[in-house]
């Protein structure tokens, strides 16, 4: 995607709360409009499984991938980020890391709440995102993970911010 918007919540639940539902499935007139212009529209509900982000940055990069469905797998899988976020946050430029993972259900509420279909073959997504003065910090950052392509099949994500995170 080219652009991405980043909403945080208290917790993954409120983004499936009826009231948010309510207002979600009536936009403004506005955003009917922009939104329906839309060629790729993803919506990731994500909890933060490890997080190691300790400041503010102007550019973030991410590897969007499908972890394995063994709940040992993905533990290892966890174990192994933990360690290689360290690796890539130490780079010159970089304030941090974190690992996201997708809750389908929640991500699916809208849908639900709409009755309408949900896509075929939608499943859990994680992210591994990294924050960083610049792009190019943030890609060297991502280097740190090429082990893991070996188990996973990754896509790498590059973004400039408008506005920084507030975390």
């Amino acid at each position: 995607p080219k652009y991405m918007a980043w909403y945080e919540t208290q917790e993954v639940d409120d983004l499936k709360a009826p009231g948010y539902l309510e207002l979600l499935s009536d936009q403004t007139e506005w955003s009917k409009r922009i939104m329906g212009q839309f060629s790729l529209f993803q919506r990731y509900t994500l909890e933060v499984s490890i997080d190691k982000i300790f400041g503010f940055a102007g550019a973030l990069s991410m590897l969007r991938f499908t972890p394995p469905s063994s709940s040992a797998a993905r533990e290892t899988l966890r174990a192994q980020i933990n360690v290689l976020l360290d690796k890539a946050i130490a780079g010159h430029g970089m304030v941090g890391g974190c690992l996201l993972e997708n809750d389908v259900d929640v991500a699916h509420a809208p849908l639900v709440f709409q009755e309408k279909d949900i896509p075929e073959g939608d499943h859990t997504q994680w992210m591994v995102v990294v924050e960083g003065a610049t792009s190019e910090a943030c890609q060297i950052a991502l280097s740190a993970f090429q082990e893991l392509n070996e188990h996973v099949d990754m896509e790498a994500l590059h973004y400039q911010f408008m506005f920084g995170t507030s975390r």
